[in-house]
């Protein structure tokens, strides 16, 4: 499960439409899905249920999804708003909680109360995720790269993953097939695609479901 957490501008629906190589978000904030708390998951076809005032859930038939489960949290501020709900519900059940700040502004305090608030056990499913780097120079990026993480050690006492990248470059990549290989490496994407990658496959309970199932195909076989 992926919960992604930003403020509206951050490209935080880019960035989730990147990481699939599919228009799964919707990208304009005015649009109705974008203002409530959206949970995404495999589907044969498309179909949304509204669950409560805060939450739909929205099924797709795409590949991906059978392997991940996707909870955007929308912006405008509301993560102040949804930030009891978050907590309590949807960061204990996440393998993964991208942390999405836009590299124009990368000061918000609201998403900065938010993480300080997660208890410690939480904190290794945290990863900063820099967007829209495409619209700073590499050395801009550096230096704001390195005031995440001295930020994060100061409010948070730790360091969690922090990596740059353009989703918009990253999905450019994966879906116009034009120009693939410079867009891939200027979106900076392989290195967090591949951080998530290894962790995936690092994962306890994952490796645990993979011995479970090589059981069973034993006894099976026997």
């Amino acid at each position: 499960k992926l919960v992604v957490v930003g403020e509206t501008g951050t490209g935080k629906s880019t960035l989730v439409n990147a990481v699939f190589g599919e228009d799964l978000c919707p990208v304009d904030s005015s649009h109705p899905l974008a203002q409530r708390i959206s949970v995404y998951q495999h589907g044969k076809e498309n179909h949304d249920i509204e669950s409560g005032a805060t939450l739909v859930e929205h099924y797709r038939p795409l590949e991906m999804l059978r392997d991940f489960s996707v909870v955007d949290v929308p912006g405008n501020g509301s993560i102040k708003r949804h930030q009891q709900q978050l907590i309590d519900e949807f960061i204990p059940a996440a393998d993964f909680v991208l942390v999405v700040f836009p590299v124009t502004d990368p000061w918000s305090p609201t998403t900065w109360k938010m993480l300080e608030s997660i208890d410690e056990q939480w904190q290794d499913k945290i990863i900063l995720i820099l967007q829209q780097c495409d619209r700073r120079s590499d050395e801009e990026i550096s230096a704001i790269l390195e005031h995440l993480r001295r930020t994060s050690m100061n409010r948070c006492l730790t360091h969690f993953p922090t990596f740059a990248v353009s989703g918009k470059k990253a999905l450019l990549a994966k879906t116009s097939g034009l120009d693939k290989e410079r867009l891939l490496a200027e979106s900076r994407f392989p290195e967090f695609e591949s951080y998530l990658s290894q962790t995936i496959n690092r994962c306890a309970h994952r490796l645990q479901k993979m011995e479970e199932a090589c059981s069973l195909a034993d006894v099976v076989i026997k």
